[in-house]
Order: structure tokens, then sequence, then C-alpha cells
């Protein structure tokens, strides 16, 4: 009896889940038919099988990306001290620097009418969690509201020295003292400065 396993069919997820390592490894350029059955070592007829075309799969990858902002805000809004919230917060984010790749490609194309919807909701959503934790620190709401924009624009600047001088972003030491620094600016920001 022969005895061989087989491997069960692609289902949706599985193409969107592969577009997304495509997303975050060669941006939304590598988030192409060709490229994602490669991955998969899969056809193009099984894509079609799941998708109309490549469109779908974009909003399909742009949909998972956004529900990991869900999930990290989930994640975070169990810690009920709002200082320790954001501390966490940017140690989630200076930890996912590989996914980082994808983010600033997807920012840089805010014309791309897929796309563009999907990063503003995700930019409105964060800012709205970070607003949410400074309120939550005691913060008055326009207060909250304009550092949790400062706080954004921090980040999106991380974001941006990590992709143009990563070999310039500290390690080691230098890492930890730099981690500290930007904890005691967002102390700052919490404590209304």
């Amino acid at each position: 009896m022969d005895m061989a396993r087989t491997t069960p069919p692609l289902n949706a997820d599985d193409w969107a889940r592969a577009g997304l390592e495509a997303l975050v490894d060669e941006g939304l350029d590598g988030v192409a038919v060709e490229r994602v059955a490669a991955r998969l070592h899969a056809t193009k007829g099984s894509f079609y099988w799941h998708f109309a075309n490549r469109d779908a799969l974009v909003v399909a990858v742009l949909e998972l990306w956004q529900a990991e902002t869900e999930s990290i805000i989930a994640t975070l809004n169990s810690t009920r001290d709002a200082r320790q919230r954001l501390s966490q917060l940017f140690e989630i984010l200076q930890s996912e620097i590989r996914t980082n790749k994808a983010e600033i490609d997807l920012l840089g194309r805010r014309d791309n009418r897929l796309v563009a919807p999907i990063v503003a909701q995700v930019s409105q959503r964060r800012i709205e969690f970070v607003t949410a934790t400074l309120r939550d620190a005691g913060l008055p709401p326009a207060l909250a509201r304009d550092n949790a924009l400062h706080t954004y624009a921090l980040w999106l600047g991380l974001l941006q020295l990590q992709q143009a001088m990563p070999a310039g972003m500290p390690t080691g030491a230098a890492r930890k003292r730099f981690l500290h620094t930007t904890s005691r600016l967002i102390e700052h920001l919490l404590d209304g400065g």
C-alpha cells in the first residue's frame, strides 16, 4: 500500500500569507502572481481558483497586514498601565525590523488606489490607539491627540532611518541606551511635554 504523503490543497489564506511574506521581503512589487506561486511551489492555475486577479491578492495581503496592527493593539490593551503599554509598543516595533521594509514601501505608495485607503486606516487606528493610551495616562484629549501624532511621527522617522542607514543603527549596549532614550522621550509625551 502506498503511504505517500500528500500536501493539502492551497486555500486563499495560504496565498494571502505567502503574499504577505513577499510584501515583507520584496515590497508590493513582490506580490506578483508568479512570484507568490513560486514561493508556494504552486501553479498560476491554483491562484486563479482563489482570486480573480492580482488586485484581489493585494487586497487580501493588505487586509492581513492591517489585521497585524489590530493583533498588536489587542495584545497591548491587555496591559493596564499606559506607560508600560507605550514602552511595550516601541519594543515590539523595534523588534520587527524585517517587516518594517513593507511598511516603508506601502507608505511610499499613497497614490496606489488599493494601498492608500488601507494605509490611511492603519495609520488612523494606530494614532487612535496611542491617543487612547495617552488619555489613560491622564492627558486631556487635545494634548493626547497632539502627542499621539508626535509619537507616530517618531516611529515613522525611526522606520526611515532603519531603511536609509541600517549600519548606522545602534547595536548591543548602544541599542539599549537608544531604547532607553526613546522611552524617556515617550515619558515626556506622557507627562504632557
